[in-house]
């Protein structure tokens, strides 16, 4: 079995920033993994969520990983998104009672989240 490996943004419908594997199977089809938690930081992963979501309100201000994500420009509508998108990152659901406004606060709130619902 050959692999290679490939950025997520090479496989359609994916766009994050670690990095998937690709193996050719000896019937010619491609079977997709996942390169492994090691491949990019959860830090970095909630970074790149939060930096594309305010790219896409064309704001590009620097931030810090405890900055108030509501004062760096996301609006409340930008919140739900923003929840969305980290559950679609890390393939978790967050749990109802971790729907709050102190949870989303910012990157490093949202590290401790992540870290929990992944067991890490």
């Amino acid at each position: 079995m050959r692999t290679a490996g490939y950025p997520y943004g090479t496989v359609p419908g994916r766009r994050t920033t670690g990095s998937m594997v690709v193996h050719m199977q000896s019937d010619g089809l491609a079977l997709l993994t996942d390169a492994g938690p090691a491949a990019t930081s959860t830090r970095a992963r909630l970074r790149a969520v939060v930096t594309e979501i305010l790219a896409s309100q064309a704001i590009t201000p620097s931030f810090d990983d405890d900055d108030t994500l509501a004062e760096v420009g996301l609006t409340s509508l930008d919140m739900v998104k923003l929840m969305l998108a980290v559950e679609n990152e890390f393939t978790i659901e967050i749990p109802q009672a971790d729907i709050t406004p102190e949870t989303f606060r910012s990157v490093a709130t949202m590290e401790r989240l992540v870290g929990r619902l992944m067991g890490e």
